[in-house]
């Protein structure tokens, strides 16, 4: 069973741009040693440009040119190749992978229109045969499985600021729902990236206590008591999957403190992350914090798969 875990609806993505003329569906069906991603990692080939990644490099230079060169003269098409990563591909990975292409043109469009409806389950590849992809609820261990509605962990961010923005920015290309709050709707940009969902709220706090219980909370905003009142609010609910907070050492010993002195469960606060961020990314500019936020949170997202 490879499950991929790229795209969050392939055929969603596929049938938008199916106006371009074939699309080519690439995916690793199967990864032995060290390759540059794992089974199940797609990407969708088109004319121009392409949409997710199978690891870069001259394994998806090849994969591209195949998708674009070979486009079969049937409606839809699925082939498996070889691709041993050593000298032959220039690399030096010393794996081995396989891939699937499979063609999909204008009249696939009822095909990927059904695929694209789905909000759960799995579309399934028979790797062996030309039939078209099949719909399940459930995984198989027999085929390459795609999920159609993959879960986005919620990620709550408090805070439109420089260093808001700036992980906004880059935090959107991870596979996350970002919730963006802040106390008034003129703190936001005028333009909010695809995906981002603007929260205006006079009372952050009251966002903070509804959320979902497995939701990211990333709290930056231009007031300490305000900082203060929200972090409050997710340690004293406790279901929660993170909590972490912009600062200094000083300030988390300081917000440790008060948060105990207003009743805050200790294990609570032990759950508390501040200084938010990786030690190793240096910098104070917004960009630099902003590097070392998101990388922090690609690790959580990773580690809650």
């Amino acid at each position: 069973m490879k499950i991929g875990t790229v795209l969050q609806n392939w055929a969603q993505a596929a049938l938008a741009k199916l106006d371009e003329g074939y699309v080519c569906l690439v995916a690793v069906c199967e990864a032995k040693g060290s390759a540059p991603r794992e089974a199940g990692a797609v990407m969708l080939v088109y004319k121009n440009h392409i949409d997710g990644s199978i690891g870069g490099g001259e394994l998806e230079f090849q994969a591209i040119k195949t998708a674009r060169k070979d486009i079969p003269e049937t409606a839809f098409a699925r082939e498996v190749r070889s691709y041993p990563l050593g000298p032959a591909l220039g690399q030096c990975c010393g794996g081995h992978v396989k891939l699937m292409f499979e063609w999909y043109g204008p009249s696939s469009q009822s095909v990927l229109a059904q695929l694209a409806t789905q909000k759960q389950g799995y579309s399934l590849h028979p790797a062996t045969a030309q039939d078209n992809p099949i719909i399940a609820i459930h995984p198989s261990e027999e085929m390459l499985c795609l999920p159609l509605g993959a879960h986005q962990q919620p990620v709550f961010l408090y805070g439109a600021g420089h260093v808001g923005r700036a992980v906004v920015q880059i935090a959107r290309h991870l596979p996350c729902q970002i919730y963006w709050v802040d106390t008034d709707d003129e703190r936001f940009p005028k333009d909010i990236a695809e995906g981002v969902t603007k929260l205006p709220a006079r009372h952050p706090e009251t966002i903070a206590q509804r959320a979902p219980s497995d939701a990211i909370h990333l709290v930056m905003t231009y007031s300490h008591q305000l900082d203060f009142e929200i972090v409050s609010a997710v340690l004293g609910r406790g279901n929660f999957a993170r909590c972490a907070l912009i600062g200094s050492e000083t300030k988390s010993a300081r917000f440790n403190k008060r948060l105990r002195d207003a009743g805050v469960n200790s294990d609570a606060v032990e759950r508390l992350t501040c200084p938010i961020g990786l030690p190793e990314i240096n910098g104070k500019k917004p960009i630099q914090v902003a590097l070392s936020v998101t990388a922090q949170l690609s690790n959580w997202l990773i580690s809650s798969d």
